[in-house]
């Protein structure tokens, strides 16, 4: 039921950005990444919360490799 169910929402997704072009160009950038719109400040904080992110994985991934 889930599968089923995650696959109708993808439709319902691709019809809305296929049907408004504004939206599939946005979405496809925001998809692909782009920092272009962003400013230092922004992008400065993305870089300190992938970095704590970073670091917190490093020290954490002791306890991990016992889970595995």
């Amino acid at each position: 039921c889930g599968v089923a169910l995650s696959a109708f929402a993808s439709s319902i997704t691709a019809a809305v950005l296929i049907l408004d072009e504004q939206t599939l160009l946005a979405m496809r950038t925001w998809l692909a990444g782009d920092l272009a719109g962003l400013s230092w400040a922004a992008t400065q904080n993305a870089a300190w919360v992938a970095a704590g992110g970073l670091a917190l994985s490093i020290a954490i991934s002791p306890s991990l490799n016992m889970l595995a």
